[in-house]
Parts: structure tokens; C-alpha cells; sequence
């Protein structure tokens, strides 16, 4: 198996930072507006999909 730097990065910081994205918005509570929450983890969700994408795609 061929790891890539970047993806296997991107995949290290998105499982570190999903929990704290969801602590984040329950310590602050209606204090962070739901879009924000959304894109980011929409954006960490997308950078770790693609990677693991077959490269024929």
C-alpha cells in the first residue's frame, strides 16, 4: 500500500478535529451559528473523501 503525505495528513486532522468542532458548538452553544459549524465539517468531510477517491474518478 502506497501512502500519500497529504492524505494521510488530512485524515490525521480530520479525526482530531471533528470531536472538537462538535465540543466547540456544545461549550458555546447557540453562541456559533450553524452554517459555520456545517461548512466546516462539510469541508473536512470533503478533503477526507477525495483523497480516498480512486484516482480514475
Amino acid at each position: 500500500m502506497v501512502r500519500r503525505g497529504p492524505s494521510v495528513s488530512m485524515g490525521q486532522w480530520a479525526l482530531l478535529l471533528l470531536p472538537i468542532l462538535f465540543l466547540y458548538e456544545g461549550l458555546l452553544g447557540s453562541g456559533v451559528p450553524r452554517s459555520t459549524t456545517l461548512s466546516c465539517t462539510m469541508l473536512i468531510v470533503c478533503a477526507t473523501a477525495v483523497p480516498t477517491m480512486p484516482e480514475g474518478a
